[in-house]
């Protein structure tokens, strides 16, 4: 009988690393798209896309098979 795999423990920076760059791309794009106009807006945008980007891309990606449990 195998035993079970114990979970080991995750960092701050590993829980909170990529919900904390999401935050601040989310929070520069729109300062950088309310200060300025033309090239401002379009970066802003861009900035701004980046999290729907990685949301979408997380729910389009195949499953690895990994388990997810805490």
């Amino acid at each position: 009988m195998t035993q079970p795999t114990r979970s080991r423990r995750r960092t701050l920076k590993e829980i909170f690393g990529v919900p904390l760059l999401l935050g601040v791309v989310s929070t520069a794009g729109l300062v950088i798209a309310l200060v300025g106009d033309d090239l401002y807006d379009a970066a802003g945008w861009a900035l701004l896309g980046v999290p729907v980007v990685v949301a979408l891309w997380h729910m389009t990606r195949p499953d690895t098979g990994r388990s997810r449990t805490p």
